[in-house]
């Protein structure tokens, strides 16, 4: 009983926390202000969380782990007429910040009011390892469709990883600024055209001398 009470009181902070970034931005939420939001006493959020950092980075991992389930999800399914494994883990991933109150909320926090000013650089650092770590799941993706034979094997999986961030970070920060587009029409669209890109682009690929000295060394 007494774990169970535990857990739920640190989830009560783990919401109450999202509510006061999503509002006041997180350089402008105090941990006084959360705690009176989650209706605890400060002492017991420092039970739970040591700073507003920990408090931070706790709810960015929840949310984090839920969303790579989404995108792992559409990893595991088959090539099909609606697309690649990887154009539909990238729905399932939009689809999911659009229709998960919490990630969308986490996503306008992290796009749009995490504040990348000096007071603020742990908060901007924990948000720069999470982006690398999202870097990582792109990267793992497109490499998979290369051995799979979906992209061509002299693909510069490293320019291919920006480009394919850019393009969903970019299509996901401007809906978050205009939430009136309809993102369920645009997301087709915009990764067809992405992944076409990735496919056909020449820029996209690696140089022939590049792509020869990768072979000898055993690199694909």
């Amino acid at each position: 009983m007494r774990k169970a009470k535990a857990q739920a009181t640190r989830q009560q902070l783990l919401d109450a926390a999202l509510e006061a970034f999503y509002e006041n931005g997180v350089a402008g939420t105090s941990l006084d202000a959360i705690a009176k939001r989650a209706g605890v006493t400060r002492g017991a959020l420092y039970w739970h969380f040591k700073n507003k950092e920990d408090l931070f980075e706790n709810l960015l991992k929840q949310t984090f782990d839920t969303v790579r389930h989404a995108f792992s999800d559409g990893l595991t399914q088959q090539a099909d007429a609606a697309g690649t494994p990887l154009k539909n883990a990238l729905t399932y991933l939009l689809a999911h910040a659009e229709e998960n109150e919490t990630t969308r909320k986490l996503c306008t926090i992290l796009h749009l009011k995490c504040e990348h000013i000096e007071a603020n650089r742990t908060i901007t650092d924990i948000h720069k390892k999470y982006s690398a770590l999202w870097e990582a799941h792109f990267r793992a993706a497109i490499e998979q469709e290369i051995r799979d034979g979906r992209l061509p094997a002299d693909l510069d999986t490293d320019a291919a990883t920006v480009f394919l961030q850019a393009a969903v970070n970019g299509l996901l920060q401007n809906w978050l600024y205009n939430q009136e587009w309809d993102l369920k029409r645009l997301t087709p669209p915009v990764l067809d055209t992405a992944l076409f890109a990735l496919s056909r682009s020449p820029a996209l690929r690696r140089p022939p001398r590049q792509l020869a000295g990768d072979r000898q060394s055993g690199l694909r």
